[in-house]
C-alpha cells in the first residue's frame, strides 16, 4: 500500500513475525513495484524472532536501498549478514 502513494515515501519499515508462502515471488513484486513512478522507496526490513524470514528481508533490503535487522527471542538485534546466521 505504501508503495501505491502519490508520492511515493521515502522510506518505508517492513516488519514481520512469521514468513509468506513464495516469498522470493513477494521480494520481486515489491521490488518491481516500488521501480515504478520514479522515485524509489528505501525499504527496511525487520524479522522478529523469525529466523525463517532472514534471506527474503535481506535481499528485499538490499534491492531496495535499506538494511535488515533481525530481533532475536532475548530482544537483542542483528543487522545485515550478521542476522543471517
Amino acid at each position: 500500500m505504501a508503495l501505491s502513494m502519490h508520492p511515493k515515501p521515502d522510506i518505508v519499515y517492513f516488519m514481520t513475525d512469521g514468513t509468506v508462502n513464495n516469498a522470493d515471488e513477494a521480494v520481486r513484486n515489491i521490488s518491481k513495484m516500488n521501480r515504478r513512478g520514479g522515485k524509489k522507496s528505501k525499504i527496511f526490513t525487520t524479522a522478529m524472532m523469525e529466523p525463517k524470514a532472514a534471506d527474503q528481508f535481506f535481499e528485499l533490503a538490499k534491492k531496495n536501498g535499506g538494511t535488515f535487522s533481525k530481533v532475536l527471542g532475548d530482544g537483542s538485534v542483528v543487522t545485515g549478514k550478521d542476522a543471517l546466521r
